[in-house]
């Protein structure tokens, strides 16, 4: 169940459901920007559900997309929600500020990306500590750190904690192993993407979502399967 807040009162219902009130709001020029509000907050939650249902498909690195979207979306809508009045000359101008934190996902969905981005990690060290799949490992590192730096901003990976420690686990782990000569070169690449980390990959949905009449149900079913799933890494339950 989600939160309606109007006037100080707090009822409940969802998207799907819709409480039992006369629609003719909809057509009135007075409510036509929280309309568009509320539409657009719709349209955040579609992209962070097509995120969560990516993941629940093994899709990690193209989750990525969509819940840096989403975020991106939830900011610009965060410091837009301004509704307009007339002033005393009876022009419209943007008067009003709506308080929008209450209804801020984005540190919850950026927990689920960076989930990803240690599922995606843990996966190619993994491989790495397995000789019969060390070579694969290291492709897929290749593979795998423009989405990180992607995701992370290069000019943010210097500073930013989980980069660093992707960083030290993977030099930590090539200093225990003995490498082919065709490994040794992967991993030269490699710990110059560690390093001095490019941005060479930009983070764009694969897919044009379209509004979904089910969204309430989808939201709910992908929230749930996917913070069971990544459980292990204490991601929220919203």
């Amino acid at each position: 169940m989600y939160k309606y807040y109007e006037s100080g009162c707090e009822l409940t219902g969802t998207w799907d459901e819709p409480l039992s009130l006369n629609t003719g709001y909809l057509c009135d020029p007075a409510f036509k920007e929280y309309v568009e509000f509320f539409d657009k907050y719709k349209e955040i939650t579609l992209y962070f559900t097509e995120g969560l249902e990516r993941v629940n498909s093994d899709e990690y690195k193209y989750a990525l997309a969509y819940f840096k979207y989403a975020i991106d979306l939830e900011n610009d809508w965060i410091s837009n929600l301004f509704v307009t009045d007339n002033d005393k000359k009876g022009e419209l101008v943007k008067l009003n500020k709506l308080n929008g934190e209450k209804l801020r996902r984005s540190k919850e969905i950026d927990s689920y990306a960076k989930a990803c981005l240690k599922v995606a990690h843990d996966g190619l060290l993994s491989k790495i500590r397995h000789e019969p799949y060390r070579t694969r490992g290291l492709k897929d590192g290749l593979q795998t750190l423009p989405y990180i730096v992607a995701y992370i901003g290069a000019s943010n990976c210097a500073k930013d904690e989980l980069f660093k420690r992707f960083r030290d686990e993977f030099e930590e782990l090539i200093e225990r192993i003995d490498f082919t000569e065709e490994q040794q070169t992967l991993i030269h690449i490699l710990l110059k993407k560690y390093t001095q980390p490019e941005e060479s990959l930009e983070l764009k949905p694969s897919d044009e979502v379209e509004p979904d009449e089910y969204l309430c149900e989808r939201y709910e079913t992908a929230l749930k399967r996917c913070s069971s799933g990544l459980k292990s890494y204490e991601v929220p339950y919203i």
